[in-house]
């Protein structure tokens, strides 16, 4: 199965938008990773999901991460999905080898190994406290791309700016109401006194 990169490189000579050097050409094929990874929080409850684009798959595939089991689980359904892979692993590139117990198996060139038994909410929490997460498949380490809390919250903070924008002529015809019955209040009081 012939694989075609997904770069905008690609998709611009396919359409014929434009004609990039060769030198730039070799550059991107080069740089492209054969597999993507993106770590996303989906719903209102924030239902983290990896989709990963694996060796052996034309588009993404999906994995929903449930927080209380260990990691072993997602790399297990990875490796049933692909059954190329024949390694896995989870890396975090902000830890440090500081103690001198920990073997070299344990210590890649992005970090310290994640064990498999460790539990999905707390490789979840460190992720997102440091922003980092690798993903080695077959010896090839896929950074993962998580999405931040800024990206999260966008698109709340998008309706919330639409919503203001509706409210808005809403709250200019409140506070005219508002004034017409405190000047109707205070008329009527203004005769109760006189009366």
């Amino acid at each position: 199965m012939k694989r075609f990169p997904t770069s905008n490189f690609y998709l611009h000579s396919r359409l014929n938008l434009f004609r990039p050097t060769a030198s730039y050409a070799r550059f991107l094929s080069s740089n492209l990773p054969s597999v993507h990874a993106n770590l996303k929080f989906v719903g209102e409850h924030d239902i983290p999901f990896l989709y990963v684009l694996l060796p052996s798959a034309d588009s993404p595939v999906s994995f929903r991460i449930s927080k209380l089991k260990p990691i072993s689980h997602i790399l297990a359904a990875i490796q049933e999905e692909d059954k190329t892979i024949t390694k896995i692993a989870l890396f975090d590139s902000s830890l440090s080898n500081t103690d001198s117990s920990t073997e070299k198996s344990d210590v890649g060139a992005i970090g310290v190994r994640w064990a498999r038994s460790t539990s999905a909410e707390d490789v979840l929490a460190v992720a997102l406290k440091h922003g980092s997460l690798v993903l080695e498949i077959n010896d090839e380490k896929i950074p993962v791309k998580i999405q931040t809390l800024e990206e999260r919250l966008k698109p709340i903070q998008e309706k919330l700016a639409l919503l203001h924008v509706e409210i808005e002529p809403l709250e200019i015809k409140k506070k005219t109401l508002d004034q017409l019955a405190k000047n109707s209040a205070s008329r009527m009081t203004w005769l109760g006194l006189v009366a």
